[in-house]
């Protein structure tokens, strides 16, 4: 973190959900009558992936998106709950991102999630910078990925390719970025900030 003016931020959440423990000293919540995209320098939506995305979330993201401020949209739920095998499918990041893509608008994903051979998610693949971010002993390592993971990532990377995605396109709003965000491994919080720099480095 650049240590720079805090954003400020409007935040569309489940009830429950704590922006703090992601970036307490980088953004100030805004409440009542400052809530409102003219005030706000950066727009949150969280959305849960065993929950999807509701109504009431679509209708009031694209009204604050009209003014075209910056958004980052953060997928929570993505760990398996304990011992959970009941055969029901299960969403995960990709699932909600085609889903975003679908009810909200086209949105840029640098990052897949990779999972251990029992489904727990342990990584992000970076998909901007061809690395593998190794969380599975709670810190970020990035690492060389093997030919074989490379291989398996080259269609997701050919496909942000083509978008021809720079930073000035998430700086001034003009494509969304979305994030999966695991906080019992704190995953997400790094990627997060990442965007939060980037949003602090061009502020007045």
């Amino acid at each position: 973190m650049n240590g720079g003016k805090p954003l400020r931020a409007l935040v569309i959440a489940p009830p429950g959900f704590e922006v703090d423990p992601l970036s307490s000293s980088n953004l100030v919540t805004l409440m009542g009558k400052e809530a409102s995209a003219e005030r706000a320098d950066l727009l949150i939506l969280v959305i849960e992936a065993d929950r999807g995305i509701s109504q009431d979330e679509i209708s009031g993201f694209n009204r604050l998106r009209e003014s075209q401020i910056p958004a980052v949209i953060l997928v929570t739920s993505l760990m398996p709950a304990s011992g959970a095998d009941d055969g029901q499918d299960r969403w995960d990041f990709d699932d909600i991102v085609m889903l975003i893509n679908r009810t909200l608008e086209k949105v840029i994903s640098p990052y897949l999630v990779l999972h251990d051979e029992s489904g727990l998610p342990i990584g992000l693949y970076d998909l901007l910078s061809d690395q593998v971010i190794n969380y599975s002993d709670g810190l970020s390592r990035r690492e060389v990925p093997d030919s074989e993971l490379v291989e398996i990532v080259k269609d997701f990377q050919d496909e942000l390719a083509e978008e021809n995605f720079v930073s000035s396109d998430f700086t001034t709003g003009l494509r969304v970025v979305a994030i999966p965000y695991i906080a019992e491994r704190k995953i997400g919080i790094e990627e997060f900030n990442h965007f939060i720099t980037m949003l602090q480095q061009v502020q007045p």
